[in-house]
């Protein structure tokens, strides 16, 4: 996990994973209130979330065929969701943040 760019403290865990599914891309530091933006790489880990539960529903799919459709829908739709929060929890560990300048304009 990142930290802070400004008094070095490492953000939270929960924090950063709330702020993720909240669809925020700022995460404020909990020691001096900084806030920080996602780095593009982080944006680009969204598409391991979509992506990886994909493959795997693909791959049980193709091996495992039940008769009845609605249980096919119901377990398909819970290891979708499933899969998509394990990487959720894996790909926050990775994410990086760069300080936001404050831009301040000066009135002449």
């Amino acid at each position: 996990m990142d930290n802070c760019k400004k008094c070095n403290k490492n953000f939270e865990f929960w924090n950063v994973y709330k702020s993720y599914w909240k669809g925020k891309w700022t995460v404020k530091c909990s020691n001096c209130g900084t806030e920080h933006d996602h780095k593009i790489m982080n944006k680009l880990l969204l598409g391991a979330v979509i992506f990886v539960p994909v493959i795997i529903y693909t791959l049980i799919s193709f091996n495992y065929q039940p008769n009845n459709i609605l249980i096919a829908v119901i377990m398909y739709t819970v290891i979708y969701i499933f899969a998509g929060f394990v990487v959720s929890l894996i790909t926050t560990r990775l994410f990086k943040f760069k300080l936001i300048e404050n831009e301040t304009k000066n009135d002449i």
